[in-house]
């Protein structure tokens, strides 16, 4: 049975002030303090990757030993002992294969094994990476190998990874896989020391923010008890039936929006799905209810084209391209990210998960939302400017 509107106000309200009062206790305490989010570092793909290799390393400085890198083997069913010439790596050039986020080599009983960890934070797979990745694990005629797929939630990559290859191949997440090997290993004995500890601790709050799981064990009990009163079930089960509507609803606002001032001054804008052009009504249905659906925002810039592509989660990229002249193409790229120097304005919104980005916008009245995309839209045509575009 529908409840009343007033039923709802009622329990969003008890619900808004348990969770502003552990919120403020942890304010008060310091828990909510966080080293890598005071720093705007926690969506840099390269310090997840430097921070995992480190504590993967047996000789680095965090007195771990070999602990954290024989618990992630174990993870991966990769057991080997015993290990000998342990190499670790971040950005390993394997010359026309690419660079490897993170490579582990080492012997056993004279044998050559070597596990491989591509890391995404934000953005996906290259089209062909992961088989370029394979293709030179498997000529290098290891003993064995591993071709880790590291990414928030252990998304599938988009590269098909073929039947001869899927069982040198496996996916992972810092949701489940990461958080629990760094709980595990900072509670082996007397490890690690006490700053090492710290430092893990907050990293391991860290990636339970950026995966939108609680942090307040107390809060989500309280939270838990109150929903488990009168009808309160019922209600809930009501609401959470608005959630796909309402997120396709404030991510029509964001396209519109978005696509409205790529336009102005009559620039030509196209939309892109899943490379196959669509309304933006099919898009906004799709892009919510299919994981491998991607959104791309093109236009021309002179005699190159200018894209923004947003990944399932959200998560945007930005590349210049010139039809027909790869060399050209990277080049650009690569001077227009130079001209960066640092990130882009904040434009990181999770529709899917609707994030505390994607609540923000919103909530934000049309006016504060068609200022917070045309500040977006003006970086990059400051960046562009600097390359004479």
């Amino acid at each position: 049975m529908a409840g009343s509107l007033e039923d709802y106000k009622n329990l969003l309200a008890k619900a808004e002030k348990i969770i502003t009062t552990h919120k403020y206790e942890w304010q008060k305490s310091g828990k909510y303090f966080n080293v890598f989010s005071t720093l705007g570092v926690e969506w840099k793909e390269v310090y997840h990757t430097a921070f995992l290799k480190e504590l993967l390393a047996p000789n680095g400085q965090h007195g771990l030993g070999d602990n954290f890198l024989k618990e992630f083997l174990k993870r991966i069913d990769f057991n080997k002992s015993p290990l000998e010439n342990i190499i670790v790596k971040k950005e390993e050039n394997i010359g026309k294969n690419g660079r490897l986020d993170i490579s582990i080599s080492f012997i056993c009983n004279d044998k050559r094994y070597k596990v491989v960890i591509e890391n995404k934070i934000r953005e996906v797979d290259h089209e062909g990476q992961l088989r370029k990745y394979l293709n030179y694990l498997r000529t290098e005629n290891f003993d064995d190998y591993r071709l880790v797929y590291l990414t928030l939630n252990g998304d599938d990559p988009i590269d098909e990874i073929c039947d001869e290859d899927k069982k040198y191949f496996l996916t992972m997440s810092y949701r489940s896989d990461i958080i629990s090997l760094l709980e595990k290993v900072i509670n082996i004995g007397n490890m690690p020391p006490y700053a090492i500890e710290a430092a893990i601790r907050q990293y391991i709050l860290s990636l339970k923010i950026l995966t939108n799981q609680g942090v307040d064990k107390n809060m989500e009990e309280e939270i838990e008890n109150l929903l488990l009163e009168g009808n309160n079930i019922e209600f809930v089960q009501e609401l959470n039936g608005r959630i796909v509507p309402l997120k396709k609803k404030v991510l029509f606002q964001f396209i519109s929006l978005l696509k409205s001032e790529f336009e102005k001054n009559g620039r030509s804008v196209s939309i892109t799905y899943n490379n196959k052009k669509m309304e933006i009504e099919a898009t906004v249905t799709n892009y919510i209810t299919k994981s491998e659906s991607w959104l791309q925002f093109t236009f021309p810039v002179k005699d190159f084209v200018f894209y923004v592509t947003f990944n399932p989660e959200g998560w945007h990229w930005e590349e210049v391209k010139k039809d027909n002249d790869e060399k050209k193409s990277k080049e650009k790229t690569e001077e227009f990210r130079q001209t960066r120097g640092t990130e882009f304005k904040n434009f990181v919104i999770n529709f899917k998960q609707f994030d505390d980005g994607a609540k923000q916008f919103a909530s934000m009245p049309e006016d504060e939302q068609r200022k917070y995309i045309s500040d977006y839209v003006e970086d990059i045509k400051s960046k562009l400017k600097k390359l004479d575009f």
